[in-house]
């Protein structure tokens, strides 16, 4: 899985020109939420992308499939691309995101802002990273990346899942 960061990784300085929109963009900025658990624990719906952004700074995005989409129209036929794109910081968070648009990067793009975070994953991966760190001696560890290679088939598995592209 090749990982690439798409200009989202920003330092906090960087958001002095960010003007809140909602409520919970206003507690962000002003520093009363200060980890990205806490919106998972108190069930806040992130309608701002600043906010992710903001609360987790290095994040990585995976394109998973695109597809050609199209709709019959009474002239023709209208053509749009469909991005689905996995999103995470490699340390416990991921999300899923669709993106729709005429180009493929605007696509990717959307897929990428609209990705949201599943919380009930956020769990079994620490629960399964703790077990790993207990279990795999240090020196086989530093030898391979078993994380992003269970990380690889569990895309895979939800490609599979969901009946799109090759896995």
């Amino acid at each position: 899985m090749s990982e690439r960061s798409r200009g989202r990784s920003r330092d906090k300085s960087s958001f002095e020109d960010w003007m809140p929109k909602t409520r919970l963009g206003k507690m962000v900025m002003e520093g009363r939420v200060t980890s990205i658990h806490e919106l998972f624990r108190e069930g806040y719906k992130i309608k701002e992308v600043e906010i992710v952004d903001f609360l987790v700074p290095e994040l990585k995005d995976e394109v998973i499939d695109i597809n050609l989409v199209q709709k019959q129209t009474d002239a023709g036929e209208r053509s749009r691309f469909q991005a689905i794109v996995a999103v995470g910081n490699g340390e416990g968070l991921i999300g899923l995101g669709i993106g729709k648009a005429r180009r493929v990067r605007n696509a990717i793009e959307k897929g990428i802002r609209e990705g949201s975070f599943y919380k009930l994953l956020e769990k079994d991966i620490e629960e399964g990273r703790g077990y790993y760190l207990e279990r795999v001696p240090p020196e086989i560890r530093e030898g391979t990346d078993y994380l992003s290679y269970y990380l690889e088939e569990f895309v895979s598995s939800k490609r599979k899942e969901l009946g799109i592209g090759e896995a």
